[in-house]
This record gives C-alpha cells, sequence and structure tokens, in this order.
C-alpha cells in the first residue's frame, strides 16, 4: 500500500510510536524534546524525554508552528516563526470504497480510459480510481472521493464520519454512477490539513540555530504530494550538511 516505502526504509531504525512531542527545548548543542505522558505508549523501557542531534518537524504547519511556540521568546528569528505561523490549510473529507469488479467495467465504459475526474459541485472536489496505480491492478475496484472545502469545514469535527462519507457516495451517484452509493466496504477519513492554501515558495525552512531545526512538508515549494517528497529529498541533504559541519556531541542521541 501507501506505506510499503517508508516500511522499507525504517527497517533499521528505532520508532517511536503513539508518541506526541509537546515542546522543544534547545540545550548546548542539541534539543531535548518531551513526550506527552500517552498511556498506549507506556511499556518497558519507554521514554518520556529524546535528545536529538537535529530536528525536522515534517508536520503541518499549524502542528508545527504549535511545537515553536513553546520555545523561549526570541529562541528563533521573528521571521522564521511568522513564515510557518503563516501556512494556511483547507480540510477535506477523503473516502475510500470498494466496489465489485463488475463496477469497472461500468467505469471505462463511461469514461473511457479516465482515472479521475474533477467533479469540483458544492460538495465533491475529485473522484479518482486508487486500485489504478498499482502495476498489477487487482480485481475490485477501489475509488476515493475527496469533499470540497466547505462540506469538509460543516463536517469536520463530527463524531461519527460514516453517515458523512455515505452522504458523499450518494451525491457521487448523481454525478457519475449509481452504484457509487452501494460500496461493498468504505472508510472515511478526517483531512484536517489537506491542501496548504498559501504555500511556501522554499521547500524547506532551516532556522540558524546551532542544534538544526528544520521545517519540511507538502507546504513547503507548493501544495501535492511530489512537493512533499521533494521537501523530503532537499531538508534531508540539508541537515546531513549541517550535521557534517559541526562537530560530533558525545550526548547519546536518537
Amino acid at each position: 500500500g501507501m506505506s510499503a516505502i517508508a516500511k522499507e526504509l525504517i527497517l533499521n531504525l528505532e520508532i517511536q510510536l503513539n508518541q506526541r512531542v509537546v515542546q522543544l527545548a534547545a540545550i548546548a548543542d542539541h534539543w531535548q524534546l518531551t513526550l506527552e505522558a500517552s498511556p498506549q505508549a507506556i511499556a518497558p523501557g519507554a521514554l518520556t524525554d529524546l535528545t536529538a542531534k537535529a530536528v525536522i518537524l515534517a508536520i503541518p504547519a499549524p502542528q508545527a508552528a504549535e511545537l515553536l511556540a513553546t520555545l523561549p521568546p526570541n529562541a528563533l528569528p521573528s521571521d522564521f516563526v511568522t513564515q510557518v505561523q503563516a501556512i494556511e490549510f483547507t480540510p477535506c473529507i477523503s473516502v475510500m470504497a470498494g466496489y465489485p469488479a463488475a463496477c469497472l467495467t461500468d467505469w471505462q465504459q463511461r469514461y473511457g480510459p479516465a482515472k479521475a475526474i474533477a467533479v469540483q459541485t458544492a460538495d465533491i472536489g475529485w473522484l479518482g480510481l486508487d486500485s489504478s496505480k498499482r502495476s498489477t491492478a487487482p480485481e475490485q475496484p477501489v475509488f476515493v472521493l475527496q469533499s470540497e472545502a466547505d462540506f469538509a469545514t460543516r463536517f469536520l469535527n463530527a463524531p461519527d464520519l460514516m453517515p458523512v462519507g455515505r452522504s458523499l457516495l450518494h451525491t457521487a451517484s448523481t454525478l457519475l454512477a449509481p452504484w457509487l452509493a452501494e460500496p461493498e466496504w468504505m472508510e472515511v477519513h478526517r483531512w484536517r490539513y489537506a491542501f496548504a492554501r498559501t504555500p511556501l515558495d522554499e521547500t524547506y525552512l532551516s532556522a540558524p540555530t546551532i542544534a538544526p531545526l528544520l521545517c519540511a512538508g507538502d507546504w513547503c515549494g507548493g501544495m501535492r504530494v511530489e512537493t512533499a517528497m521533494r521537501s523530503g529529498v532537499e531538508v534531508a541533504y540539508a541537515v546531513n550538511q549541517q550535521l557534517d559541519q559541526r562537530p560530533l556531541s558525545d550526548q547519546p542521541c536518537w
């Protein structure tokens, strides 16, 4: 699936799951990260603090700004913080749904080789044939539907998203194909920070701190998944260069 590349890259890395960093602190030439006490994260050897030679905030800008705010005043240049705070996002409700194989035949009869359609109604923005991404297409067609921002804003905090997802599929069925309203299975995702309304021109941000502190993501250099990929590659090179230019600390780091 979508996480296959990441799973391959982390085989030899120590990963802390179900951990939320709630505070950053600069100590000499490294960073200290304070973790929120989380019942599901309690395990033998679980940590409450991490020490790092460098920090990359590869998260949505509003969440990065919240974390940067835990630093003392004047710890970062005001223009660096302002750039992060200025990024605005629009939300989206996403629906993934699977259908019988016969539906793929009907889709092709209706829309030929089209793998996605920009609908852009008051509720729906886009619908794509997600299963077409794979080189060996599965028998069951899987579609992903993305809502418009105004629709997502109305239902973003709904306690149960399944009725919201069914409403979107019903609308899609009246516009595109009637069987879209009757999936064999479906999942609905609350995408609070879906698309950067005001992305940066730069592919990453680097703070002028002793220990490297950088921000990256799909809001750096654009607003799409390929932007996030490019931002990640370039910030990786940048942090490696910064670490190579200063002596390694004897402090144990992750």
